[in-house]
């Protein structure tokens, strides 16, 4: 298949979006690219400006189709793969919007193994989840893991954020919120 950049796509747009197969009839308009445009956009998987336009970068995507991509897949897609590079940050506000979940054991695993230093939890049964948090990292004493933990009832993920934030000492840093 040609590029944007350098041929048409006429063909790739005539199919329809490729997630949900919508065709839409042909806009004599044409897009950024010269190429007709159909109502269907270029989704791009690293933005544009940074990536290059081939195949394996781009999806033919409806414009609701592409603003589920760009605001919700996208996202989450990038912090996965950023963590699964580099390793979870070390300042996280966990935030858990429905409770304590069967994943938390795993990740907080994740969160020892990769160093994390400070968990501020944050959501439903918070107060709980810190503490299933700090018997997890305690475990059976023999792990030499230092990890600051905290809980935020009746608060925001933003106020937990601040507070994470005004940690100062081994403690300064960036802080991250992963939703579990």
């Amino acid at each position: 298949m040609s590029t944007p950049a350098t041929g048409n796509w006429s063909a790739k747009y005539a199919e329809g979006c490729e997630w949900c197969g919508t065709r839409i009839p042909a806009i004599k308009a044409k897009g950024k690219s010269g190429s007709p445009t159909r109502g269907l956009e270029a989704a791009h998987i690293i933005a544009r400006e940074y990536g290059p336009e081939h195949e394996w970068n781009v999806f033919i995507l409806c414009p609701t189709c592409h603003k589920i991509f760009d605001e919700v897949i996208k996202p989450r897609v990038q912090a996965a793969l950023e963590i699964a590079v580099t390793g979870y940050p070390k300042k996280i506000v966990l935030h858990c919007p429905s409770g304590y979940g069967s994943n938390l054991d795993a990740v907080v695993g994740e969160f020892i193994r990769d160093g994390v230093i400070f968990i501020g939890v944050v959501g439903r049964d918070c107060v709980k989840i810190e503490e299933i948090i700090d018997e997890l990292v305690v475990g059976d004493g023999e792990r030499n893991c230092h990890l600051l933990t905290s809980s935020h009832p009746n608060e925001t993920v933003e106020d937990a954020v601040r507070f994470a934030a005004s940690l100062t000492g081994e403690f300064k840093g960036e802080v991250h919120v992963i939703e579990i």
